[in-house]
């Protein structure tokens, strides 16, 4: 589950806590950056020259301070939870966001980290969207390459925020009120690994129009939704087999 924007509905948290469960991943966007975003959409990086600075960082910081409502609920669950930042925590105030996160003990930033659970390696990838933009690939594809090392990637789940470049998931609608309207944002990066590494499962989110399950060179890109709109997936995972692994997809408002 991911892309909470500073919202877990009691609704969402009451279902979520009733199921059964050994681990959640997370994608991200804890802060709440719906009003900085409203401008941003139109006005993209001119945002700060529109509000002046010091609108800009008090609007940040109100944001980052959202996140703790999505953090308190999971770390509630008492079971482990990895997750990766969102653009969201990037263009808030993300050093407020980590001394934020360290109150959270059941909660674990693998941001270009590698954990291992019961046989299955969970790598989770992150960067400023910003850098993507100007096709930097290069220090962050570096150091994910050195995170993995010699990981079997087909016991591989990649964790990641912003889906890969150029699938069902990562294409903002053409009649979107958003500078990029019509246009593909996922990251190059992450396109560039999954070609070379083929990983089974690849779970992302960040557009929260999008709820489901597309491939992309054979991987299975999975989308859970966003939890703010009480959304969620639950993943049952195949440990002989990743892409046997099967997915249920979850909409309270329905």
């Amino acid at each position: 589950m991911g892309d909470f924007s500073g919202n877990f509905s009691d609704e969402l948290y009451d279902k979520i806590k009733n199921e059964e469960f050994d681990f959640v991943l997370c994608n991200g966007d804890f802060a709440n950056m719906k009003e900085i975003g409203k401008i941003f959409r139109i006005h993209g990086p001119e945002l700060s020259k529109i509000i002046g600075e010091e609108k800009n960082e008090e609007m940040r910081v109100e944001a980052v301070e959202k996140a703790r409502i999505p953090l308190e609920r999971l770390n509630s669950l008492r079971k482990p939870v990895y997750t990766v930042r969102g653009n969201n925590e990037w263009t808030s105030k993300f050093e407020t966001f980590l001394e934020i996160l360290q109150k959270y003990k059941n909660i674990s930033l693998i941001d270009l980290k590698k954990v291992k659970i019961n046989g299955i390696n969970i790598i989770g990838f992150s960067t400023f969207a910003a850098t993507e933009r100007t096709e930097d690939l290069g220090n962050s594809y570096e150091k994910f390459i050195n995170v993995l090392g010699k990981t079997d990637a087909t016991k591989t789940i990649l964790l990641a925020h912003i889906p890969p470049y150029n699938c069902d998931f990562d294409k903002i609608p053409d009649n979107a009120n958003n500078f990029n309207a019509g246009k593909h944002v996922g990251y190059k990066t992450i396109e560039k690994i999954i070609e070379k590494y083929k990983f089974p499962i690849i779970v992302c989110g960040h557009l929260e129009e999008y709820q489901g399950e597309c491939r992309k060179n054979n991987s299975r890109i999975i989308n859970p939704g966003a939890a703010e709109l009480n959304k969620y997936a639950i993943l049952d995972i195949n440990k002989e087999d990743l892409s046997k692994s099967k997915v249920k997809f979850y909409n309270l408002n329905k």
